[in-house]
């Protein structure tokens, strides 16, 4: 076979729209793998100034992945500064005609399997948990979508703000869709998770709040429910119909009590007074509210780890 027949080969295959992906235990992930780069607006769009994603050398730490991700990048992102593709875990023992599988879609890809990727350099051990409990039978077959942050995550991560709103979009229109389509993937909406942390925590209870025809829970880990970030305490205290049919799981480490630089309230306080707020508004502890306080634990990917077994469990168990 010549090489001008091969090239046409791989142009057809292109134009066929065939999946793009790659497993990160053959590749290693490169740090170009998942380069986020930046949206140009036009003249009469507005959007934050950011820096360029920082490029770092990639040190090889990390645990063999159990099951397998793919990279996947084919989306539009549209109206968000950076573009990014998603990452797509699938667990050991994956058919495409076995199913039909729960998904968890989690904010912040990077620190979810890999310690090398990871902000903190640890992870979450998603795929550990997840293989664990699938294993003892104590939930639903399930896939996780990770979604990478950007140099954006702070604006992006709360639905308060104009790139919350575009980001929350691209979750629910362009990457939910996606993944309904090319996976075995339940069409109940109680299947499908939002799961995040810090931001990504207040950030999925706010989706799964609004949204509660698209998400059947939210895990917000250590969330920043702060004032000054968003109104979201007092919408539940306020709303007229809450979402009861949504499960929220929240919690916090003991050791969160120093606020933010620039803030006056600390995430121990607000987590202690969400929960009080959720259960005036109607949600019942162990049906559509579980709540966690961790003894000894602080606020970092090492702690959320931990607790993310419960989680799950509450989330997705059979």
């Amino acid at each position: 076979m010549n090489k001008r027949v091969i090239i046409n080969i791989v142009f057809i295959l292109f134009l066929s729209n065939i999946l793009y992906s790659k497993d990160v235990k053959s590749i290693g992930l490169k740090s170009n793998d998942y380069e986020l780069k930046p949206y140009v607006a036009t003249e009469t769009e507005e959007h934050i100034p950011v820096k360029e994603p920082e490029k770092k050398q990639i040190v090889n730490t990390d645990d063999p992945i159990r099951g397998s991700i793919r990279f996947l990048d084919l989306f539009e992102c549209k109206k968000l500064l950076y573009k990014r593709g998603i990452w797509i875990w699938l667990p050991e023992g994956y058919k495409e005609d076995f199913g039909p599988y729960s998904v968890i879609y989690f904010h912040d890809a990077q620190n979810l399997f890999l310690p090398s990727k990871s902000f903190s350099g640890k992870d979450w051990k998603v795929d550990e948990t997840i293989i664990d409990l699938m294993n003892k039978k104590q939930i639903r077959p399930t896939i996780v979508v990770g979604i990478p942050n950007s140099p954006a995550r702070d604006e992006e991560l709360n639905l308060a703000t104009k790139e919350g709103k575009y980001y929350c979009d691209f979750v629910i229109n362009e990457i939910m869709p996606f993944v309904k389509e090319r996976f075995p993937v339940s069409k109940k909406v109680r299947d499908h998770i939002i799961a995040g942390s810090s931001m990504g925590g207040l950030m999925s209870f706010q989706m799964a709040f609004e949204h509660p025809d698209k998400f059947g829970g939210a895990i917000c880990m250590s969330s920043a429910f702060l004032r000054k970030l968003s109104n979201i305490i007092n919408r539940v205290k306020t709303v007229k119909t809450p979402p009861l049919k949504t499960k929220f799981y929240i919690d916090s480490g003991d050791l969160e009590t120093i606020p933010e630089e620039g803030f006056t309230e600390n995430i121990l306080d607000l987590y202690k007074e969400m929960k009080e707020v959720m259960k005036k508004a109607g949600f019942q502890e162990g049906i559509n509210l579980k709540t966690w306080l961790e003894k000894g634990a602080n606020h970092n990917e090492e702690a959320w780890a931990k607790r993310l077994p419960v989680a799950i469990q509450f989330m997705l168990k059979k």
